[in-house]
């Protein structure tokens, strides 16, 4: 309720103050007198209407409206104040509030609680008298709150729309998730199967490498073997080698150093080729020889057994066979003698 308001330097109101008192207040006076100018100060206060600087009294240079308001919890005071410079401002129990623009502060409206219906002019048409049913019923609404209830309805089915909407999209993803899912497993599947094969594939690999592994062992162990025996060889086996090199090459030089030598060494090739083919005549004879044995043998056994005379003569055959190469091979040991 509003206790007191006091107007100073506003339109007709040098400085008025108004007691008000609880129910119905009656200002009365003539024209002019500033009865309209109360309830303008009432709306620059709770509308911050009308702005610029043209209500402030003729002899002032500042105006303000100030308001006692008293309810449950106590008094509130109120003022909204201007000058001709630069000074504009709200005042709420001595807190000054600047910067606010063309509208009323936040905390100003909510201690006021006043709205336009509580404001009526001499040419304000009468409540609800002159509108439609349907502007009535509207405004009855609004005071009752059913507004707010079809504004919940209303975005409650907004919500229930969307959210059918969100639902859909979700349901089309999930079908969507679903497919691409299947497909992945059918393609990890053949993945596994792929790593299958290769895992077995690396398992094969793998006892092939530890077979090769024992035998590179194995074959490590034969050549420590080898080294041992290597190692056991005396000291003296690389002076041995420097004397045959030596030797070598002692030999090399005789052989450059005279062309008679040369020609010694290539009869020495020679005679060793001779000796080599007089070699294999001499197996080829104790392998004629083996045989006459055999044959002798089987010839006493057979003429033993009264065998015809044709494999005694077949014996001889062979036997006599014998005799070429043992002249050949006396040949070969006279020309190598010679």
């Amino acid at each position: 309720m509003i206790k007191q308001q006091v107007l100073h330097g506003f339109q007709a109101h040098t400085h008025s103050v108004l007691n008000y008192h609880p129910g119905v207040n009656v200002v009365i006076g003539s024209g002019d007198m500033g009865k309209s100018s109360i309830r303008r100060g009432l709306t620059w206060v709770r509308a911050n209407r009308p702005l610029g600087d043209g209500f402030i009294h003729d002899d002032s240079d500042d105006c303000y409206v100030r308001l006692l308001l008293e309810d449950a919890e106590g008094d509130t005071t109120i003022e909204r104040g201007r000058d001709r410079k630069d000074s504009n401002y709200y005042k709420l129990n001595g807190d000054e509030l600047v910067a606010f623009g063309a509208n009323t502060p936040e905390v100003i409206t909510q201690a006021l609680a006043m709205e336009d219906i509580n404001f009526q002019d001499q040419m304000t048409p009468y409540f609800l008298v002159v509108k439609t049913p349907g502007e009535s019923a509207h405004y009855i609404r609004e005071l009752m709150g059913l507004n707010i209830i079809d504004e919940a309805v209303s975005n409650l089915a907004g919500k229930i729309k969307r959210s059918n909407a969100i639902i859909s999209s979700l349901e089309c993803e999930t079908e969507e998730n679903d497919k691409a899912l299947l497909a992945m497993e059918e393609l990890q599947l053949d993945h596994f199967q792929v790593l299958l094969v290769q895992t077995q594939n690396y398992a094969k690999s793998e006892q092939d490498l530890v077979f090769k592994l024992s035998n590179v062992n194995s074959k490590i162990a034969e050549y420590n073997q080898i080294q041992a025996k290597l190692d056991s060889i005396p000291d003296n086996i690389e002076a041995t080698i420097r004397l045959a090199e030596e030797q070598q090459e002692t030999c090399a030089r005789i052989s450059q150093s005279t062309g008679f030598v040369q020609q010694r060494i290539v009869d020495y090739d020679e005679c060793v080729k001779n000796f080599i083919i007089i070699k294999d005549f001499v197996q080829k004879m104790e392998e004629a020889e083996k045989q006459a044995d055999d044959l002798q043998r089987a010839f006493l056994w057979h003429r033993s057994l009264q065998l015809p005379i044709d494999a005694y003569d077949e014996c001889v055959k062979h036997f006599v066979v014998v005799e070429p190469i043992i002249k050949q091979m006396e040949e070969a040991e006279g020309n190598i003698d010679g």
